[in-house]
């Protein structure tokens, strides 16, 4: 009987060439960061439910009373007088008046909205001091530019103003201060000087 020869099953390590345990430990390694990668890719994605859209943002013009207090233009924060009250201001860009700030006593400063639809915003700022009713009338022309942040969002305008001018019954004069008006609400837009009684 002719002899059979033993074969020796090889085990799985020994079928594999050499090197390839480091391969497959690569492509495991590799494999293990695409997927990591992809989780935290969807978890960035989903997580992006903090929007900050334009009802959480205004944008609005500040206006702060000034005094002049030399020849050089050098100015400071002015006050209505104390018997003196901002009684209205009133917006008449659209034609129809509303009231969009009410009663200032003592006030330095206060934040009136920009219309985006025209080219000027028109108010009209009655103040009552002891002798009556002062009426005196603000345009400010703007340039208006679309701003947009997301599709969520949708757009919002922001505001270049070009000039300001007034009535000078109780305001002396009104200067531009900070031309660009957008979501930031720390700069005065527009100096008002009044004229003392």
């Amino acid at each position: 009987m002719p002899e059979r020869k033993q074969t020796r099953r090889r085990t799985r390590q020994e079928r594999q060439p050499k090197g390839g345990r480091r391969r497959v430990a690569a492509y495991a390694m590799w494999l293990a960061v695409a997927v990591a990668a992809c989780f935290h890719a969807c978890l960035s994605l989903s997580s992006c439910s903090q929007i900050n859209c334009q009802s959480q943002n205004t944008v609005a013009v500040n206006y702060a009373f000034r005094q002049a207090i030399n020849a050089f233009g050098d100015s400071r924060e002015d006050t209505l007088a104390v018997g003196d009250t901002l009684w209205k201001a009133i917006n008449r860009a659209d034609g129809a008046d509303s009231v969009v700030f009410n009663s200032g006593i003592r006030t330095t400063s206060f934040t009136l909205p920009i219309s985006h639809r025209h080219p000027e915003d028109m108010f009209l700022f009655v103040v009552k001091d002891s002798i009556g009713y002062l009426i005196d009338t603000i345009w400010v022309a703007k340039e208006d530019f679309p701003h947009f942040e997301s599709v969520d969002c949708g757009a919002t305008f922001f505001h270049d103003i070009t000039a300001v001018r007034s009535t000078h019954k109780r305001i002396d004069s009104v200067t531009v201060h900070t031309p660009q008006v957008n979501y930031d609400p720390t700069p005065t837009h527009i100096y008002i000087y009044l004229r003392r009684p």
